[in-house]
């Protein structure tokens, strides 16, 4: 008996030593796994919100070419806004100059992309919206302009807008002043009419350059920048020209 009894102690102490190396080694290598996983997942993530931007671009480029090709203007800057289906609206859409060129009311030069309903870079929204062209709030942003609920938003949590030139000074050395093109900032905050707080960090940026275009801030049909006050998007000492952490709004040629 006193043999069974100090067999059955032994046996109790072993169990209490806890796990073995290799016990140790399969928890800790599942742990990784797991970590690796979700990071994976994450970029995965990212990598898909990042094509999205691009994506989106691409429907309001196609849906802009739709409505010229429709009746040889510009949306916005559309004269003849009378022969428009004003179904969706509580009151007629405001036409533009004619001038072809998506400027403020009037077709005059300013900072306006996220500006009142009048505004030729607002009404560019509406008229696309009210043929269905491209899915836009186009009854709101006829009577409100362009506010965090009326935006032509992006998966990436930001707000498309669209003008001949670029009003805000962190873009203005990529030399398009008389271009058309779509900025994308951040919905989280509209306070600049420029529409150039950040939207993503400057790695995604350069990232998604160098996917869909040149792979630099300062040329081809993506431009990376900020408010002067945001950011940091820029650094001419690397060669891409994005910083290595910063935040960027975006710009897209049209």
């Amino acid at each position: 008996m006193p043999t069974i009894s100090l067999f059955n102690r032994q046996r109790g102490l072993d169990r209490q030593r806890g796990f073995t190396l290799v016990e140790l080694a399969v928890v800790l290598l599942i742990i990784g796994l797991i970590v690796g996983g979700v990071l994976r997942g994450e970029e995965l993530i990212t990598s898909a919100q990042l094509n999205s931007i691009q994506t989106d671009a691409n429907r309001v480029r196609t849906a802009t070419f739709t409505f010229q090709e429709k009746f040889r203007a510009l949306p916005g800057d559309f004269e003849e806004v009378g022969i428009l289906d004003t179904t969706p609206l509580d009151n007629p859409p405001t036409g533009g100059n004619g001038d072809g060129r998506i400027r403020c009311a009037d077709g005059a030069a300013g900072d306006c992309r996220l500006g009142s309903a009048n505004d030729e870079a607002v009404q560019f929204w509406v008229h696309l919206g009210t043929q269905g062209i491209l899915e836009t709030q186009a009854n709101a942003l006829n009577e409100n302009g362009i506010t965090a609920d009326t935006a032509f938003r992006t998966s990436f949590d930001g707000v498309f807008t669209i003008k001949h030139g670029i009003d805000t000074q962190n873009f203005l050395d990529t030399e398009r002043p008389n271009d058309l093109l779509m900025m994308v900032g951040t919905a989280n905050d509209l306070s600049s009419q420029a529409n150039d707080k950040p939207i993503l960090s400057s790695r995604d940026a350069a990232s998604l350059d160098a996917k869909v275009d040149d792979g630099r801030a300062t040329s081809g049909d993506m431009l990376g920048g900020s408010s002067s006050s945001d950011g940091g998007c820029r650094d001419d000492e690397t060669q891409s020209g994005y910083a290595s952490d910063g935040r960027c709004a975006l710009a897209f040629l049209f």
